[in-house]
């Protein structure tokens, strides 16, 4: 019939003066539409069939946008006040919920509210648990990946909810068989690994130059792209990326007259041939040696 959206009209207890607008109680049926459990059965199929749906069509996964509102507490009760005492802080790891009054998002009531009910309720997570199970279903019964991502601006507390993690022994999804030698132990201990380029490129991300600094952007040929952070008073860092899939020797001052001839290397990938402190010539880069990464992961899985 090619309908997407089921659209239901008020259906709570009313006297009817308005339609059903003129709501009596939130927490019961009308008699006129049914029962809770018509509801619940309703509900329950409408979710199944509409997710079945979608991936019979071909989708690859979904995308639940502020999932942390799916569910407000059964009891209904009014959300208590932020104390007039308490003074507004810059937002951390608690960003956007809960901060204190006043609320650096405006003076309206809802802003000076603490949303200990409408928001990050217990059952929200059972349900967003449930779709990941009918997925995982649906992705081994059809042998094809489907991805679920979520969107929550809440707490770290809060947030790490929705993934289950587990402090027994057995982990919470099952694990590649190389993580005997690829984790995270092994990785420190090498002189040069991904996680320590991570480490780097995040403390570099703090700097003042890359916070504040002016931007210029430069594609050096189809699939290799350079970019320079550039601010008075602190050296110049230039980022060159290879997109594609083999080795490129470019020219990095072909697009910015302004950098020197020779720079000193702060991070690089593993096998792409640089070296952290070593100086580098800007006039001919071997950009991202993507061919040397791909043999040296074939032979460590031999």
């Amino acid at each position: 019939m090619g309908i997407e959206t089921i659209w239901i009209q008020p259906f709570y207890r009313s006297p009817m003066a308005d339609l059903g607008y003129d709501v009596s109680d939130f927490r019961e049926i009308d008699p006129i539409f049914g029962t809770m459990e018509h509801f619940k059965r309703l509900l329950k199929e409408i979710h199944s069939r509409v997710m079945r749906f979608w991936l019979d069509l071909g989708v690859d996964g979904f995308r639940i946008d502020a999932v942390m509102f799916l569910v407000e507490a059964a009891h209904l009760e009014d959300e208590p006040f932020y104390s007039l005492s308490k003074q507004s802080h810059s937002l951390g790891d608690s960003y956007p919920y809960p901060y204190p009054y006043p609320s650096p998002y405006g003076e309206d009531e809802y802003s000076k509210m603490n949303h200990i009910y409408t928001i990050n309720q217990p059952e929200t997570y059972e349900i967003t648990h449930e779709w990941r199970v009918f997925l995982d279903e649906y992705s081994s019964k059809n042998n094809k990946t489907i991805i679920m991502c979520s969107e929550a601006y809440t707490d770290m507390g809060h947030l790490m909810k929705y993934f289950g993690f587990t402090i027994n022994s057995r982990p919470w999804l099952p694990l590649h068989p190389d993580y005997v030698y690829k984790n995270v132990a092994a990785q420190l201990k090498e002189s040069e690994s991904h996680l320590k380029i991570f480490k780097r490129l995040m403390e570099l991300r703090k700097s003042p130059i890359i916070k504040d600094g002016e931007l210029d952007t430069c594609p050096l040929s189809k699939w290799v792209f350079m970019y320079v952070r550039k601010l008075e008073g602190h050296p110049l860092v230039l980022v060159v990326v290879n997109m594609g899939s083999e080795t490129e020797s470019v020219c990095a001052k072909i697009c910015s007259d302004y950098l020197p001839d020779v720079m000193k290397v702060h991070t690089a990938s593993v096998n792409s041939g640089y070296r952290i402190g070593k100086q580098s010539s800007l006039p001919n880069i071997h950009a991202d040696l993507r061919e040397k990464e791909r043999r040296r992961s074939q032979n460590e899985d031999r």
